[in-house]
């Protein structure tokens, strides 16, 4: 060993030994992605069309509402409508789905649903919105900094 490994080995110390088991931390990482769909809507898909188009005037649906509330899930978790037609898309080229929207109808469609939230039960509940989004929140260290004292 020479008089320069030695004052490297000195500074930098020992070896660092990695013990970490990277096919379970990749496996870990590919799991959080992973998303179970349930696709039974699509047994009633000329049923559930028949009932929104009848008595309709003007150009008819194509598409189901149950199709429009699994790609509402997909908007709520902030995919673009563009990807959400290509994720439709591949759905219906494997044979999942009978037809796909494009994401002009995804987003008029999500944007037209009839929806509402129910408030959750409990007398200790605190909503809170920034603007960015709405939270139900019990304080915070956070909004007390930012906003100052916050009733409990």
């Amino acid at each position: 060993m020479t008089d320069l490994s030695k004052k490297q080995v000195g500074r930098w110390g020992p070896v660092y030994e990695d013990e970490r088991d990277w096919q379970a931390y990749n496996e870990h990482l590919v799991k959080r992605g992973e998303m179970f769909l349930d696709l039974d809507f699509v047994k009633n898909w000329g049923e559930e069309l028949a009932e929104m188009n009848e008595g309709k005037r003007g150009a008819p649906y194509q598409f189901p509402n149950s199709l429009i509330e699994l790609q509402a899930v997909w908007h709520a978790l902030e995919i673009p409508c563009r990807m959400i037609e290509g994720m439709t898309q591949e759905l219906s080229r494997m044979g999942q789905l009978p037809g796909y929207n494009d994401y002009s109808t995804v987003s008029r469609r999500i944007n037209n649903l009839d929806y509402y939230l129910l408030p959750p039960e409990g007398s200790n509940l605190i909503i809170f919105s920034d603007g960015t989004g709405l939270q139900a929140i019990n304080g915070g260290e956070y909004l007390r900094e930012k906003y100052g004292k916050m009733p409990l």
